[in-house]
């Protein structure tokens, strides 16, 4: 049975004088995150001209904060934080909680990322240089208890906190290397004044999900947790917690 990585050709790239590859390899990797409701209008005014905030009742979007440890990637191990809002895409009249109960069903995401910092410099080179996307060094780290895994993000300098994600280590389902549980996510990065499309593909090897439970997020002092709490972030929609994972980061491309 062919491997999840394999069909997949890579071209060398050059990370400001660092050996990479794209699309980019992650080998190992443990993901949890969560989807909460926000204010529409909020996140409506934070995306680029012409994506369009998926719709929740009562003036809410979707919003994820999800946290990442890469321990074997083509760049090295690192983790990430990522904040994104969740996009509606298509033409066709449907309505928001369709395409978002079609997207579970489907696995297929879309978003944009607002905010994503990493513990690395050619991890932040790579986002920046490649995907425009908006990377910034931070300190992020990972803990466990006996019912919960927890991330924190600080500022690398003053150590001041900006924000605390804990999530349940709930059951999960657990697969051979070569069995596929898939999940597609679109991002949408702006590059050259118009929205490019990247496609992050991820097979969750051990993966739980929990819905309106599951997972806690608070939010420090510092200036970057500003923009989290400027989105009015509310009650967590649905939790997932994929402790063991493989990814493929392709380079953004036109749609």
């Amino acid at each position: 049975m062919r491997g999840f990585f394999d069909g997949t050709r890579q071209e060398p790239v050059s990370i400001r004088g660092v050996p990479g590859k794209l699309p980019m390899f992650f080998r190992d990797f443990a993901l949890m995150g969560g989807v909460f409701l926000a204010d529409r209008a909020r996140a409506q005014a934070l995306l680029p001209a012409g994506l369009k905030a998926l719709k929740a009742p009562f003036g809410r979007a979707l919003v994820a904060v999800h946290c990442m440890e890469y321990k074997d990637s083509d760049i090295g191990p690192y983790n990430e934080v990522s904040l994104s809002i969740a996009l509606k895409r298509g033409w066709l009249p449907l309505t928001s909680l369709l395409q978002a109960a079609r997207s579970v069903q489907s696995r297929v995401y879309h978003a944009y990322v607002r905010s994503l910092p990493v513990t690395t410099e050619t991890a932040l080179h790579g986002g920046l240089d490649f995907f425009n996307y908006p990377k910034y060094l931070a300190d992020i780290s990972f803990s466990e208890t006996s019912g919960h895994r927890v991330c924190t993000l600080r500022d690398p300098a003053t150590r001041d906190l900006i924000l605390e994600f804990q999530g349940r280590r709930i059951a999960t389902r657990c697969g051979a290397p070569q069995d596929r549980d898939l999940m597609t996510l679109y991002t949408y990065p702006e590059m050259d004044g118009r929205p490019r499309r990247a496609k992050l593909l991820v097979n969750r090897l051990e993966c739980g999900s929990a819905y309106l439970r599951g997972a806690r997020l608070r939010l420090g002092s510092h200036p970057r947790a500003d923009e989290f709490k400027g989105l009015g972030l509310g009650s967590v929609v649905e939790y997932l917690y994929a402790p063991r994972c493989q990814g493929v980061l392709s380079a953004p491309e036109a749609f």
